[in-house]
């Protein structure tokens, strides 16, 4: 039994990893067998595309391989929609590798309040909750 994690904003790639990002779809769309696992799509990802070895983990790849409908759009930006099991730090650090500097991924799931992440760079990203703040920009509420 599992939950779903919704990605509620399009993710801004950066253009120098733009066609890994398309090849990693590809190959999404093309696995069978042991390749549709987590482990089997991260150890597929890993021979396909060496440079980018340590990104590929199972829980990280999950914000792809279980995104219902995956797409980089025309402007450059990743669309990843909901996402079985997801939503988790993991998949976040996985993501840093192809996000902006200061990109932030929001989420929100059955079982939290609005949530993320905010890329800091490639493998490091830092939690986000969600807050109220007054007029003066104080936060009168943290979820």
């Amino acid at each position: 039994m599992g939950w779903t994690a919704v990605y509620w904003t399009a993710l801004e790639v950066r253009q120098d990893r733009l066609e890994d990002l398309r090849r990693i779809l590809e190959l999404r769309e093309k696995a069978t067998g042991n390749e549709d696992t987590r482990e089997g799509f991260a150890a597929l990802l890993q021979r396909e595309l060496p440079h980018l070895k340590e990104a590929f983990t199972p829980e990280g790849v999950g914000a792809i391989l279980n995104s219902d409908d995956p797409f980089v759009d025309k402007e450059g930006y990743l669309q990843l929609g909901s996402v079985y099991n997801g939503g988790g730090e993991e998949e976040a650090v996985f993501l840093s590798y192809f996000l902006k500097r200061g990109e932030v991924i929001v989420l929100t799931d059955e079982y939290e309040p609005l949530y993320g992440y905010r890329i800091l760079g490639e493998g490091r990203v830092e939690p986000l909750r969600a807050a109220l703040v007054d007029e003066r920009g104080r936060v009168v509420w943290s979820g």
